[in-house]
């Protein structure tokens, strides 16, 4: 009885390693696929290094980022908040291909760190880009319709 009590044990430890590195993995170095807000949130609030949209949505707050991210829009949209990002000290966020619109005060704050848009496009915005000196870059971006 005893060496089947020990024996379990160790697999049981193999297994929840094994488990807790997959997750670690995915977050750090591959790509996480989001197709909500919530999924988005998740993915940035456990510091996932690259992101990629897989559907438009509504958004339910202004994300804080602090870290390294570069985040993929694939075309999809975020609408409908009162902000969408905001890039912190330590952050180095790179949006590609993402459209954002009907935010209320800003799609996208840049408090510190340095921030690149590509391809993103602005539409209907209170305020495209909020930005207090820190690094910032856009390349092949359009804005429509943002006061």
């Amino acid at each position: 009885m005893f060496s089947f009590s020990l024996k379990f044990s160790r697999w049981a430890n193999v297994t929840l390693g094994f488990l807790a590195t997959s997750v670690v993995g995915t977050l750090h170095g591959q790509e996480v696929q989001v197709g909500s807000w919530l999924d988005l949130k998740d993915a940035i609030d456990a510091k996932a290094s690259v992101v990629s949209f897989t559907d438009t949505f509504v958004s339910a707050g202004r994300l804080d980022i602090g870290h390294k991210v570069t985040i993929n829009g694939n075309g999809f949209e975020i609408k409908n908040g009162t902000g969408f990002f905001e890039i912190l000290p330590g952050g180095n966020v790179e949006i590609n291909q993402l459209k954002m619109s009907l935010a209320t005060e800003g799609a996208v704050s840049l408090v510190g760190g340095s921030l690149k848009l590509y391809r993103c496009e602005f539409k209907d915005n209170v305020r495209a880009v909020f930005h207090n000196g820190a690094s910032l870059v856009f390349d092949s971006c359009t804005f429509d319709g943002n006061t």
